[in-house]
């Protein structure tokens, strides 16, 4: 869950000591509403 309630699924593909991820296949989900983003 992010920031203005968003929350977003995806395969953590990795992350650092400062908690920065990398997230493959991201889908935004708003609600009913699903937004395909890719690579965060």
């Amino acid at each position: 869950k992010l920031n203005a309630n968003r929350v977003v699924v995806g395969t953590l593909r990795g992350f650092d000591q400062f908690m920065n991820l990398v997230v493959d296949n991201t889908v935004e989900v708003n609600g009913n509403e699903k937004t395909e983003i890719g690579m965060v």
